[in-house]
């Protein structure tokens, strides 16, 4: 099977999978499932996207087609930073500004 032919394959089932997240159980309330489902179908491409796109960069930066952030360690920085966050800020500081919003 041809490269070609994989991609419009695996395109295919994302259109159906897309389809079905988004007019699966609505019972009627179109008007207010459909717009924030779409929201969240086109945030997930997006990312999808954005994910791929920063991968093949840093791929390419560095020369290696193995070499990958999380092989390097950079995952664990940034949960290395999330917690030195919390612990000097403390968690009730998050919720204190989540709960003016």
């Amino acid at each position: 099977m041809r490269n070609r032919t994989k991609l419009l394959i695996l395109a295919a089932l994302a259109l159906v999978f897309c389809g079905l997240y988004l007019f699966q159980g609505l019972n009627g309330s179109y008007d207010y499932a459909l717009p924030r489902r779409a929201v969240k179908v086109i945030a997930m491409i997006l990312t999808g996207v954005a994910v791929a796109y920063s991968t093949v960069i840093f791929q390419t930066i560095t020369h290696n087609r193995i070499l990958t952030p999380s092989i390097m360690g950079l995952d664990s920085l940034y949960i290395l930073l999330q917690t030195v966050l919390i612990f000097f800020f403390g968690s009730t500081h998050f919720v204190l500004i989540n709960q003016q919003f």
